[in-house]
């Protein structure tokens, strides 16, 4: 019974600190652009019909797209969402 509160009592520290350090960064750093706009190109391309992992990326050709299918379908969705094009400051 007793490691069920010490687990409860870790998790909830762990998220705590988390909610903490997170909410630090926002309010210390409001706008991060952290490559949106490489995931929006590469999702383009995907948008596009390409379904060839190793020519999902058009910042840098000359290597595959290294993210899993879901995180193409979810910024597939983001995209879309967004309308976001090149050079433009929507969502960003």
């Amino acid at each position: 019974a007793s490691s069920k509160w010490v687990y409860a009592a870790v998790v909830a520290f762990a998220i705590a600190g988390t909610v903490v350090v997170d909410t630090g960064a926002v309010l210390k750093a409001r706008y991060t652009e952290i490559d949106w706009a490489a995931y929006m190109m590469e999702v383009r391309t995907f948008l596009d019909g390409e379904r060839n992992y190793t020519k999902m990326n058009p910042k840098e050709p000359w290597l595959p797209l290294v993210y899993p299918a879901g995180f193409v379908y979810c910024f597939a969705g983001l995209h879309e969402v967004t309308k976001w094009e090149p050079d433009s400051d929507r969502a960003v």
